[in-house]
C-alpha cells in the first residue's frame, strides 16, 4: 500500500470521529439519554486514536535495531494524555459532571 493512500486512511478514520462526535453532541443531543452518551463516546475517541496513532507514527517508529521500549513508552503516554481529556474534560462538559450516570 502507498504512503499516501495510509495517510489517507488515517484522516479518513479522525474525520469520521469528528463526524460521529458532531451528531452525537451538537446535532441530536436531544435524541439520546446522558447514559447512551457517555456509552457511546468510545465510538469516536478509538476512531480518533486509532487516525492519531497512524499519522504520528511515521514520526516516531524507531530504525533498524533500536530499542523499542522508548517508542512503546512514548505512544502509551501519548494515549494516557488522550484518554485523561476524553475522560476529565470531553465527558463532564457533555455530560454535565457524570450526573447523567446517576438513576
Amino acid at each position: 500500500m502507498r504512503r499516501t493512500t495510509v495517510v489517507v486512511w488515517d484522516w479518513m478514520f479522525i474525520l469520521t470521529a469528528l463526524l460521529i462526535g458532531l451528531l452525537i453532541f451538537y446535532i441530536f443531543p436531544g435524541k439520546y439519554s446522558g447514559f447512551n452518551m457517555v456509552l457511546f463516546a468510545g465510538v469516536p475517541f478509538y476512531l480518533f486514536l486509532v487516525g492519531f496513532y497512524g499519522l504520528v507514527w511515521r514520526w516516531i517508529k524507531p530504525e533498524g535495531s533500536v530499542n523499542y521500549i522508548t517508542h512503546v513508552l512514548l505512544m502509551g503516554l501519548v494515549f494516557m494524555i488522550l484518554f485523561f481529556i476524553h475522560v476529565y474534560i470531553l465527558l463532564p462538559y457533555f455530560c454535565d459532571g457524570f450526573n447523567c450516570l446517576r438513576p
